[in-house]
């Protein structure tokens, strides 16, 4: 079973919000994308949600980037 570990879960929010600002978009653009609030995604960049792992391929096609890269 795989166990997301405090470490793991506050790099992915890490690199949500680098590579959301990388490409220039908005938390309303993502939040859609994901079918979330905008709190919601708020709330996932400041580490006080976790990032669930049904929206990392969508995070990863949103961001042009492989799902390693949102996972290292």
């Amino acid at each position: 079973m795989f166990q997301v570990t405090d470490s793991f879960s506050r790099r992915l929010c890490y690199n949500l919000k680098h590579h959301r600002q990388r490409c220039g978009l908005s938390q309303a653009i993502i939040a859609y994308h994901l079918g979330v609030s905008i709190p919601h995604v708020s709330l996932m960049e400041s580490k006080r949600r976790r990032v669930t792992l049904d929206k990392i391929p969508t995070l990863s096609r949103i961001f042009g980037t492989r799902v390693a890269t949102l996972l290292s």
